[in-house]
């Protein structure tokens, strides 16, 4: 049973449906299933403090089974805190590197996450490495991303970035969309590959990662892709920013405010670009209408 609910959760084999998830995982936790107790514990503390407190309850039945990935799951909640559940780091620790002993690798994954924050006083990016590394080696796809992002930035050792494009690479073929898009990146900045960067930005759009929408159309509008292709930049920009891209809808502000890229110069539509960004947080934006106010 609880198979059905990964299966509709992750949108494997059938469309994803968060709510038919749901419905199995209560299915599954009823039973006494631990991953469909730790699932639905997932899932409600997803929720408000009431369905947290319920989902909260769930992940300590699904541990106290044992449950490896539910101790890492338990532990990361202790790490982080949770509505009423103030943070209780040193406890979350502990039940993070029990899972770990017990071979899971979600809590290699948490221990990573927690040792590369920049925040954290366990910054560790050397034993966070080993972490994501040894994630991915569990099947985990962001443990793929984020090794790959450290080998990138040359943190916790010597930067890599051939290992971290081969790592984005596998990602991707998994489907990780992150990865697609840092593989499409890796391709434009570092092989001189416009087209096949452009192949791998598409592909993440397409499936819901719009940031690559906007990567794709800068390809455009900068010439990589060949000359006189201004009007899929500008189609691409447009797809980035009516779902949700803030930077997007910034440059396009920009590009009517001086006429690029084929647009003509149209103060008024910049202005509701960048009332839009501006909204949204965007410090550029609120720059521009600044400028704009008083020219």
């Amino acid at each position: 049973m609880w198979m059905m609910g990964h299966l509709y959760e992750s949108g494997i084999g059938v469309k994803r449906d968060f709510k038919a998830a749901r419905s199995w995982y209560e299915k599954a936790a009823a039973t006494g299933e631990p991953d469909g107790m730790m699932s639905l514990g997932i899932d409600l503390m997803r929720g408000n403090q009431q369905d947290a407190r319920k989902g909260f309850e769930w992940l300590e039945r699904a541990a106290n089974t044992t449950n490896a990935n539910a101790v890492a799951e338990l532990g990361y909640a202790y790490y982080k805190g949770i509505y009423w559940q103030r943070s209780d780091k040193t406890k979350g620790l502990q039940l993070l590197e029990q899972a770990k002993l017990n071979g899971s690798g979600r809590a290699h994954l948490y221990l990573g996450y927690i040792r590369s924050d920049p925040k954290s006083t366990h910054l560790n990016y050397v034993q966070a490495r080993l972490d994501f590394e040894e994630a991915a080696l569990r099947g985990y796809e962001a443990g793929l991303l984020w090794h790959g992002n450290l080998l990138w930035r040359g943190q916790g050792g010597p930067e890599d970035k051939v290992t971290a494009t081969k790592l984005y690479e596998r990602g991707a073929i998994k489907g990780n969309l992150v990865c697609m898009h840092n593989l499409a990146t890796s391709y434009s900045s570092e092989l001189n590959s416009p087209i096949k960067a452009a192949e791998w930005y598409k592909r993440a759009g397409d499936r819901g990662f719009y940031e690559s929408y906007q990567a794709l159309s800068l390809l455009y509008l900068e010439g990589k892709l060949g000359s006189g292709r201004n009007a899929d930049g500008i189609r691409y920009m447009r797809l980035a920013h009516e779902n949700g891209v803030i930077e997007a809808t910034f440059l396009l502000g920009t590009y009517y405010e001086f006429g690029k890229y084929g647009l003509k110069q149209d103060l008024g539509e910049a202005r509701e670009f960048y009332f839009k960004a501006a909204d949204a947080g965007n410090e550029d934006a609120k720059t521009a209408l600044k400028r704009l106010q008083n020219p």
